[in-house]
């Protein structure tokens, strides 16, 4: 079975930084896939990442009437640390990603992001 979704793991922000895709929008995952339904105290958001700001706004513009849109810089300390806080087991989120360079670049370099 194609699951186009991902779980999102804090591991992979490094690796996304590496290549240069700094931007990322989270949005709500609507309408929920029943293969992630789970826990429905926590918000279920979709991570999307970019190399350039214009598209990343241009990504978040087109959801404005979504309550969880936001931007991140990956290269900005605190709001980094707030996506990473956000992936954490006990936080109010799940968070996936259908991004290829995510999948892809864990699975084939999983050995250095696993630290």
């Amino acid at each position: 079975m194609f699951k186009p979704f991902k779980p999102f793991n804090r591991k992979v922000l490094n690796f996304l930084r590496s290549l240069k895709r700094r931007f990322v929008v989270i949005q709500t995952l609507e309408p929920l896939p029943e293969q992630l339904s789970g826990d429905e105290s926590k918000a279920v958001l979709m991570l999307t990442d970019y190399d350039a700001l214009a598209h990343a706004r241009a990504h978040k513009n087109a959801i404005s009437d979504d309550k969880y849109a936001v931007i991140f810089d990956l290269e900005n300390d605190s709001q980094r640390t707030k996506l990473e806080e956000m992936t954490e087991p006990g936080s109010k989120y799940v968070i996936y990603s259908t991004c290829e360079n995510i999948t892809a670049g864990f699975n084939a370099n999983s050995a250095t992001l696993e630290n």
